[in-house]
């Protein structure tokens, strides 16, 4: 059985998380803090850790070096251990509430265009991590917005019209399944 550690505080991630691998194969542990997860490391023997935030608030050049310090120095803590580690980047984030967006788009006879609706800051705090976290061993950086919105065209809407996220930033139910799928075929369990 494979055992996974989600580091993440957002209740919606976690439970995408567990409806993506809620299996017998896989154990999911879930933590809301670095600090959180090194001190699980030694009861639950993970073979991963995957690490994942509310990125964009650190973005900001007054936090960002600091925030990739720390960023960096959870990692070593948690590679010390002896478990690898995947950093989700920044996820899909909207200039406002995406179903009102829509619902004024659709009144005014307007094309919804992701382009319009996404906030563009955050492909660049995307590249801006994967620069200053490159891979090594026990490390692997996954872009979460070049798996969902290829091209930079994120989807606004999935399964029947559903919007993929309820406000600006927090995923719908459905959302959070879509983006998890999506994310699940890039992670690697090795033994």
């Amino acid at each position: 059985m494979d055992k996974l550690l989600l580091i993440d505080d957002e209740v919606d991630v976690q439970y995408s998380f567990k409806r993506i691998f809620d299996s017998p194969e896989i154990e999911l542990t879930t933590a809301t803090s670095g600090e959180e997860g090194l001190r699980l490391i030694p009861r639950i023997k993970p073979d991963l850790v995957i690490m994942s935030a509310h990125w964009i608030q650190y973005g900001r050049p007054q936090w960002f070096d600091s925030t990739i310090a720390d960023i960096k120095q959870t990692i070593l803590r948690l590679n010390e251990t002896g478990v690898p580690v995947v950093l989700f980047g920044p996820s899909v984030q909207f200039r406002s509430r995406l179903p009102s967006m829509l619902m004024r788009a659709h009144l005014r006879h307007v094309d919804a265009r992701p382009q319009d609706f996404v906030l563009p800051d955050i492909f660049l705090l995307d590249q801006k991590m994967k620069a200053a976290l490159p891979a090594h061993e026990g490390f692997a950086y996954i872009s979460v917005v070049d798996a969902v919105c290829p091209e930079r065209q994120c989807p606004l809407t999935i399964e029947a019209g559903v919007p993929l996220a309820w406000d600006a930033m927090h995923l719908t139910a459905e959302g959070s399944v879509y983006v998890a799928v999506r994310l699940k075929t890039m992670i690697h369990f090795k033994k």
